[in-house]
């Protein structure tokens, strides 16, 4: 199964298509640039972007960091119908651990309510969260993940500034 270029998750039958790269939605697929542009990036600005993230103040509480990508899982299912979900968070170790046993919790009261996923996926999304919240990114520096959306958030920022001059010019 395929996964979008832009949220990483399954797409399932159909999706939108773009040259090279696939999306799940609309909102994937209007936000297709930053992709590239963010494979392009010199992995210097990429890595200081990463250290400027990871030892900032945590975006959801304010507290001291180290600040990191963190995931969690969730799963919910009804009759015949089941449906899951990684969301990602940058945020520091407590906010992370939070979102985490939400999803735990969440995953736990909703989601053997379907067969067969349900029953499937449910013990699955349980295990994703108690590993992610027992086994953490180095503290010391940025993960994989957390340096994937430092070139993201450049790109953002590189569209933007493009943008801007575009209509700067125009004007």
């Amino acid at each position: 199964m395929r996964r979008c270029h832009a949220c990483n998750f399954w797409i399932l039958p159909g999706g939108i298509r773009d040259g090279d790269y696939q999306y799940c939605c609309d909102t994937c697929a209007r936000d297709g640039p930053i992709f590239p542009l963010s494979t392009q990036l010199p992995k210097a600005d990429v890595r200081l972007k990463a250290l400027q993230i990871h030892g900032g103040r945590c975006p959801a509480c304010e507290g001291r960091g180290p600040v990191e990508l963190r995931l969690s899982y969730r799963v919910w299912s009804i009759v015949v119908f089941t449906h899951f979900s990684t969301r990602s968070q940058i945020s520091c170790r407590r906010c992370g651990f939070k979102a985490q046993l939400r999803g735990l919790v969440y995953s736990t009261v909703l989601g053997w309510w379907s067969l067969p996923l349900g029953v499937l996926v449910t013990p699955v999304q349980i295990m994703r969260n108690l590993w992610a919240m027992v086994f953490v990114p180095d503290p010391q520096q940025p993960s994989a993940g957390l340096l994937r959306q430092a070139s993201l958030q450049l790109a953002r920022e590189r569209l933007a500034q493009e943008r801007l001059a575009r209509e700067r010019g125009r004007a």
